[in-house]
């Protein structure tokens, strides 16, 4: 018995028994071996044969069954059926023995099992599917060694290791003619036996090798059996491996990677009469015929290390040996069977990536698969236990995500000797949905074929034609599908009635994003028609009527409902004659106002934060008495200011009021924004350590928790806020005083009051003039309600003038007669008459016309419980010759421009918001049926009839 196993046995006998340790199990992994895997997809291993819906029974660590039988009622399930299970990967090739070359250049009794950690923890092996490892001597030698093969997980040593003795291996390329100088020294030297120079070992060039690997084992089977080599005995070898080759007890395995050091091999193979593999032979091409005519096979590290640096080919003069990732594919074209590995350095948790790449290269994908399964396992030996899934081989098996040698697909589980050791873990948070459909029209013009979308954190995450899916998404399929952005309805009062409650009047000042609840049930009929964004407002009524909100009908939250807070303003004007432009003007005027005070107060603030603005000088504050001994200023203890811009929308007023006792903070968190400042809240639990101030205090909102994290640099605070649910934001804060709060003062604070530090003071906010001020701002639009061809050329006129965006509704005479827009084409809202019949009978349609007309249309409702039929009109609006390209412009990306809400919404690209629907069919077809409705990226409609219809 050899020292290695003999030493496992001695383990055993003395109750030392290695028992696998915990992380190879499974937490509430059953350890029986016996189980059931209900496989969707099973592949054996030998390339070719591929089963579906069948059972794998697994009894005492073996294969029992396979088939379509079910399994005893008894056996415990592993439900795969919608998974694909594999071999356990067999991997040809490993740096994980650990053994070093000796300083010796002829090694053949080293064994590579000797230097492997039987206690090491193989998680890279198991997470990539590798069950079957062979475990290489040095590389650096003319004869190394032998390697050997053991299972990455077992219960003990003696089980793990399937062939101590694999083969032996020697090398015909560069390295074998490097071996160092031997120094061996005489214990006693005297002037008969004295100290001699180190001794060169042979041989020192490449022509002398094939000669000096024929003595060696001719050596080797003469009738002389002492120890072989030149030196000191301890330091000469047994011959016996090097016999059992000759013999053919023991294969050889040669590292040849020029044509010419594969010719020396095979013509050494030969010669012998033995069985060899050649381990890494990248440049076999022209000499692949004769070794499989030979029936000498081969191990491919696939030179590629993806992820990472490839150096190489930087100087003409490099000797690097050019690498060949084609070669697998022409060893295998050639007749010869191949095992694959990745190349040193990559992380075995990526072999069947690295298979891929061979296939990338020509290498065909069940060929690939055999690479690693059956061929693989024949290569080394073991193919009688592992390689294959067949009845009476080891249980060891993978189940995988999807196809082997898919991009995305992950290894979800390894099982080896029947026993789950490996599993998957995956993170809810973060999760990709992935959606395929036959069609996806993304609203800007282009159409994917068997598209994907993938949304992430709300966001499209990708779109496109059969995109790989990332592993652990979430995956929808509709072969037949077709998908679009989520419908936007242009002008709508859903969310602002029911339950007995009438749409009121349009006001500029409403805060309509308060007034409407995220979970409003009249939301739902409008989603399941596919309509995701609502322009709300309430009814017209005089010349300045609505202010316009842009809200979600799917959100899971208010703060998911929000797209735009403020999304511009609905007017009127219809009035004629000399200068009846004057009202509208004059409400511009006004609005471009009080934008400019916004606008000056954003820039003044910007120069105080970048210190272009000085502060008043220190001269000009009254100077303190210097009563006491100068102190350690304290960094903290004082009152802070800052202002956050939450969203983008929201301006609060920050006002920290701070004192420090060694390094606790207490004091209290002011809020204010909109003019209202809400009461102070209390520091629940803050602290100053090691530079960095934590402060945890309640939020905006029942129960929402807020905390800071900042550092302090003198009178500055840089950081940031978490606000829950609003987000995190960003924080500059400034100290205005270094007084410490007292513990009765109130931290209110009149937002107009003078900043003693020179920093500008915020405009008051005016509710009414809020909507001109994002359409000024081109964060919205106005909208004029206009019929009359004079009044319409005034409004254009004059929006075209001051630059500010608007749509137009109504528009009576621009239907009839094109020329009253003077060559301009701002959007127009239509609907929910479309098709309208003139006094001859005749029909028009008014979206047809506009479009044809170059000017982007918009689809409204105009109604409340009406919105769910939008899409139905503009079916319509298709039915009597409206594009359908147009028609789902008009429901999707031009009002969304129009806007200016185009940044979140309107259109299925990388980046904007995961809103999108799926038909059965034709959207604009009256009978397809909406299948899925996603907002935010969360499935919130599904009609799917596995799913058991609308699962909102």
């Amino acid at each position: 018995m050899h020292a290695s196993r003999a030493f496992a046995a001695s383990l055993i006998a003395t109750g030392s028994l290695l028992i696998a340790p915990a992380w190879c199990q499974a937490p509430g992994q059953d350890r029986s071996d016996d189980r059931a895997i209900r496989c969707g997809t099973l592949l054996t291993g030998a390339g070719t044969t591929v089963m579906h819906a069948v059972w794998l029974v697994v009894r005492a660590g073996k294969i029992a069954s396979i088939g379509k039988d079910a399994p005893p009622a008894e056996l415990p399930v592993t439900d795969a059926s919608d998974k694909v299970v594999m071999p356990g990967i067999v991997a040809v090739d490993s740096e994980r023995s650990g053994a070093k070359d000796a300083e010796y250049q002829v090694t053949p009794d080293a064994l590579a099992v000797d230097a492997f950690d039987f206690e090491q923890k193989l998680r890279e092996e198991l997470e990539g599917g590798v069950t079957t490892l062979y475990l290489s001597p040095g590389r650096q030698r003319l004869v190394s060694g032998q390697g050997a093969v053991i299972k990455t997980v077992g219960l003990d040593i003696v089980e793990r290791i399937l062939d101590e003795n694999n083969s032996l291996r020697i090398d015909l390329g560069d390295n074998s003619v490097r071996a160092p100088r031997v120094f061996e020294p005489v214990p006693h030297p005297t002037s008969d036996d004295p100290l001699r120079p180190s001794r060169i070992q042979t041989p020192t060039s490449r022509i002398s090798v094939l000669p000096e690997l024929r003595a060696l084992f001719a050596a080797a089977t003469d009738a002389d059996h002492a120890p072989g080599g030149e030196g000191p005995e301890q330091h000469r070898y047994d011959e016996q491996a090097m016999a059992n080759v000759v013999a053919g007890r023991l294969p050889l395995r040669a590292g040849a990677t020029r044509a010419y050091d594969v010719r020396r091999a095979l013509a050494l193979q030969k010669e012998l009469g033995v069985t060899m593999v050649l381990e890494d032979p990248h440049h076999i091409g022209p000499v692949a015929t004769m070794a499989a005519a030979q029936n000498v096979a081969a191990t491919f590290r696939v030179p590629v290390r993806f992820g990472m640096a490839n150096p190489g080919g930087e100087d003409r003069q490099e000797k690097t040996l050019a690498q060949h990732p084609d070669a697998p594919a022409k060893a295998a074209a050639a007749g010869m069977k191949i095992g694959l590995a990745p190349a040193a350095g990559v992380s075995p948790r990526d072999y069947l990536m690295a298979v891929a790449i061979a296939v990338r290269h020509g290498l065909a994908p069940a060929q690939a698969l055999r690479a690693v399964g059956a061929d693989a396992a024949a290569i080394l030996g073991v193919d009688d236990r592992v390689g294959t899934l067949a009845i009476g081989k080891d249980a060891d098996f993978l189940v995988l995500s999807g196809e082997p040698l898919a991009v995305g697909t992950m290894v979800e589980s390894t099982w080896i000797d029947g026993r789950e050791v490996f599993r998957r873990k995956t993170k809810a948070a973060n999760k990709v949905l992935a959606v395929r459909c036959g069609r996806i029209h993304d609203a800007t013009g282009r159409v994917y074929r068997n598209g994907v979308i993938l949304a992430q954190n709300g966001r499209i995450k990708a779109v496109g034609e059969d995109l790989a899916i990332p592993y652990g998404a979430e995956v929808i399929e509709f072969e037949d599908g077709v998908m679009t952005p989520g419908f936007l309805d242009a002008f709508s009062h859903l969310g602002l009635a029911g339950d007995g409650t009438k749409v009121p009047p349009g006001q500029p000042g409403q805060r309509l994003h308060d007034a409407v609840t995220h979970d409003d049930p009249m939301f739902g009929a409008a989603l399941a028609e596919g309509l995701t964004t609502l322009l709300v407002s309430g009814k017209d009524g005089a010349a300045v009527s609505g202010r316009i909100a842009a809200l979600k009908t799917g959100a899971a939250d208010h703060e998911g409902m929000v797209v735009r807070a403020v999304a511009g303003l609905r007017m009127a004007h219809d009035a004629i004659g000399p200068d009846a432009i004057k009202p509208l003007r004059d409400q511009i005027t006004r609005g471009k106002a009080y934008a400019k005070k916004w606008s000056d107060y954003d820039k003044a603030l910007l120069e105080w934060r970048t210190g272009k603005k000085a502060p008043p000088a220190e001269a000009d504050k009254p100077a303190e008495p210097d009563t006491e001994q100068p102190t350690a200023v304290d960094p903290i203890t004082g009152t802070w200011e800052a202002e956050l811009l939450i969203r983008g929308q929201i301006r609060i007023q920050f006002t920290l009021k701070l004192k420090r006792s060694g390094t606790k903070v207490t004091g209290t968190v002011q809020m204010s924004f909109a003019g209202n400042e809400m009461p102070p809240r209390e520091i629940q639990n803050g602290k100053f350590e090691g530079g960095k101030l934590t402060l945890e205090f309640r939020g905006m909102g029942r129960g929402n928790a807020a905390n800071l994290e900042a550092t302090v640099n003198g009178d500055t605070m840089t950081g940031k806020v978490s606000m829950g649910r609003m987000g995190d934001e960003d924080l500059t804060a400034t100290r205005t005083s270094k007084e410490a709060p007292a513990a009765s003062e109130s931290s209110r604070q009149a937002p107009d009051k003078p900043k003693e530090d020179g920093r500008p003071t915020a405009p008051k906010i005016d509710e009414k003039l809020e909507p001109l001020r994002a359409a000024i701002e081109k964060r919205g639009a106005i909208v004029v309600k206009t019929k009359r061809g004079r009044a319409i050329t005034d409004v254009i006129e004059l929006l075209e003038k001051e630059e500010i965006p608007y749509v137009l509704s109504g528009i009576d005479d621009l239907l009839d007669d094109p020329t009253i827009g003077a060559g301009k084409t701002p959007p127009i809202m239509v609907g929910p008459i479309v098709v309208e019949e003139d006094e001859d009978g005749e029909l028009r349609n008014v979206p047809a016309v506009l479009a044809d007309r170059g000017i982007p249309i918009a689809f409204a409702s105009g109604e409340c419980a009406g919105t769910r039929h939008l899409p139905m009109h503009a079916a319509y609006a298709v039915r009597y010759g409206l594009s359908p390209a147009d028609a789902l412009a008009g429901l999707t990306l031009w009002p969304a421009r129009a806007f200016h809400i185009d940044d979140r919404v309107g259109s299925l690209e990388k980046g904007k918001d995961a809103d999108f629907v799926v038909f059965s069919g034709n959207p604009f077809e009256p009978s397809s049926r909406v299948l899925l409705v996603a907002c935010n990226g969360t499935v919130v409609v599904d009609n799917r009839p596995e799913t058991g219809g609308d699962n909102r």
